[in-house]
């Protein structure tokens, strides 16, 4: 991916996710999530970003981010379980989109996503030093670490009383071993009571993250996840794993029809969140859609194909400051004495006259 997080950013990034998230330290998993939908986190981070991004000469790309809530939405149905399981709780995707000077983009050339499941502490010992899965081993917790410790076969549902899935036999795991890495955990700490005395110095983000590993330490920061997700290269100390992967996305938003197994997976996701309204219990009264969160900050449009094909996004863009093609530039003195005269001529004789204006395009 087109953006490239150093140590100091993935600090700058660590810092900034505490600072927002300590307000909601006593709430639950789901509140304390929603705080990194919230406009003036995001506006933040995409500030912090901007400065990571990779530019190639010659050519505009442009980077989408978008964090979609999927919380029971949609659900995998699993022969062996009697009840259907989350996926997650969000979804953070990135696309990288090569923009033409036309402002059209020819196609998005690489996609990318890792689902979340969100965990708070409920224990001082996971206060102290949280491992997955963080919460104790039972119920929904019990068939989440099932579903994304081993990846079996299932049939994917838009909810739990849904009668026609959205697909069939969905098949992440294929012929690999191991443990894959399309989900981790991400822990954040709940201070309640007696918790507010253990020892917090562990939380050096907000959001502390592993992989879906038995006891596994969240020993990732936030920053680190992110810089993990964008370069696409394994942690040796979190099981050598990926976070996340990539997925087929030649055009937003992708035809699932015409996908299968992890790009059906995400796509399915997308069509789901772009058309449903984040809980209002989480998000007041008029909540926006589950991928609209960053709507309000106001970044300026895209001019890409992603963008232009749809017109309310979760979605903020980050690329360079300005493109040869869009920098407007003035008119230079023989420009300007050549228009005066063409302009007497043209008021005189009323000579036909077309004015062309020529800019160097580097690469094309």
């Amino acid at each position: 991916m087109r953006i490239s997080i150093n140590q100091k950013m993935v600090a700058d990034i660590d810092a900034l996710t505490r600072r927002h998230a300590i307000a909601t330290s006593t709430k639950g998993e789901l509140k304390q999530l929603s705080t990194l939908f919230g406009p003036t986190y995001l506006k933040a981070l995409r500030h912090l970003l901007q400065r990571s991004f990779v530019q190639t000469r010659g050519a505009r790309y442009d980077v989408t981010i978008r964090l979609a809530w999927i919380d029971k939405i949609p659900l995998a149905d699993i022969a062996s379980e009697p009840e259907r399981t989350e996926l997650g709780d969000a979804v953070l995707f990135a696309f990288d989109e090569l923009v033409l000077p036309n402002g059209k983009g020819p196609g998005i050339t690489r996609a990318r996503a890792t689902l979340l499941q969100a965990k708070v502490t409920q224990t001082l010992n996971q206060i102290t030093k949280p491992t997955v899965p963080i919460s104790p081993m039972k119920g929904s917790t019990k068939k989440e670490f099932d579903l994304l410790s081993k990846w079996p076969r299932f049939d994917l549902f838009k909810a739990s009383n849904s009668d026609v899935a959205l697909a069939q036999d969905v098949d992440l795991r294929g012929k690999k071993a191991g443990t894959l890495p399309f989900g981790w955990y991400v822990a954040a700490p709940r201070l309640k009571s007696s918790a507010k005395k253990a020892d917090t110095s562990h939380w050096k983000s907000w959001w502390m993250a592993g992989p879906p590993i038995l006891g596994q330490a969240c020993d990732v920061t936030f920053g680190g996840l992110l810089q993990a997700f964008f370069a696409e290269t394994p942690l040796p100390h979190a099981g050598n794993l990926e976070v996340g992967a990539t997925f087929c996305c030649k055009s937003y938003p992708p035809a699932p029809d015409l996908l299968e197994d992890w790009d059906r997976v995400c796509a399915e996701i997308i069509a789901l969140v772009e058309s449903s309204k984040a809980p209002q219990s989480l998000f007041g009264n008029d909540p926006p859609s589950r991928m609209s969160a960053m709507e309000s900050i106001g970044f300026p449009a895209q001019s890409g194909a992603l963008s232009n094909g749809i017109s309310s996004s979760l979605a903020f863009s980050i690329g360079p400051k300005a493109h040869p093609a869009q920098i407007p530039r003035r008119e230079s003195r023989g420009r300007q004495f050549l228009r005066r005269i063409l302009n007497i001529l043209v008021r005189r004789r009323r000579i036909p006259v077309v004015i062309v204006h020529t800019k160097l395009i580097e690469g094309f």
